[in-house]
C-alpha cells in the first residue's frame, strides 16, 4: 500500500511518527517550503520535514500542492493522510488516491472548522474537546467523520495542556482508524 503524507508543524510530526511506528511509512511526505524565521531571519525547516529527514523520508516542499500533481499521480497512493498541513488541498489531487485522503483534526468537528480549534475551545469555555478523523472533501474541514475520541477539558485548560492531550489521542486514532478504513469496515 503506498501512502502519502502532508503536515508542516509539530501535530504533523507526532502524526507521522506513529503513523510509520504502526507500520504506514509513506512513500513521499509533503510539506511547507522552508521559510526565513527569527530576528536574523535565517532558514527553518518544518518539523515535519525535521522528522522525515530523521526517518529517512522522501520529502516534498512545494510553494503550491498543485505543482506536484503529476509525481502524486505517478506514485498512485492507495490513501493520504493529512495533519495541520496548512494548504488548501485542490479537488484534483483529491480524486487521485483509491481510498481518499484521511485528516487527523483537533477537534470534535464539525465545531471549529479550520486552523485554529484547539485555541477556540478554550476561548469559548468549552467542557469537552476531542480529536476527529475525517475524509477529506473540498470544503475545509467538511468532510465525512469517520472517527472522534472525546476528551474532557481542564477548569485551567491552556493551549499548550490541551495541545499535549490531543495529539497523542489524534495519532493513536489516526493508525487505529486507517485499517478499518482501508477494510470497508467504516461506513
Amino acid at each position: 500500500m503506498k501512502i502519502i503524507f502532508l503536515g508542516t508543524p509539530e501535530f504533523g510530526a507526532i502524526n507521522l511518527r506513529r503513523m510509520v511506528e504502526a507500520g504506514y511509512k509513506p512513500e513521499l511526505v509533503i510539506t511547507a517550503p522552508d521559510r526565513p524565521a527569527g530576528r536574523g531571519q535565517k532558514m527553518k525547516e518544518s518539523t515535519v520535514s525535521k522528522v522525515a529527514a530523521e526517518l529517512n523520508l522522501r520529502v516534498a516542499k512545494p510553494d503550491k500542492l498543485s505543482d506536484l500533481t503529476d509525481e502524486i499521480k505517478e506514485i498512485s497512493p492507495s490513501l493520504m493522510v493529512v495533519a495541520a498541513y496548512g494548504q488548501y488541498i485542490p479537488g484534483k489531487i483529491i480524486e487521485i488516491s483509491q481510498f481518499g485522503i484521511l485528516n487527523v483534526h483537533p477537534s470534535l468537528l464539525p465545531k471549529y472548522r479550520g486552523s485554529s480549534p484547539i485555541q477556540y475551545a478554550i476561548l469559548n469555555g468549552d467542557k469537552r474537546s476531542g480529536t476527529t478523523i475525517i475524509l477529506i472533501n473540498k470544503e475545509m474541514d467538511k468532510g465525512d467523520i469517520l472517527a472522534q475520541e472525546e476528551i474532557e477539558l481542564s477548569k485551567d485548560e491552556t493551549y499548550l495542556s490541551l495541545f499535549e492531550k490531543l495529539t497523542p489521542i489524534g495519532a493513536d486514532l489516526l493508525v487505529q482508524t486507517i485499517p478499518r478504513w482501508l477494510k470497508g469496515e467504516i461506513t
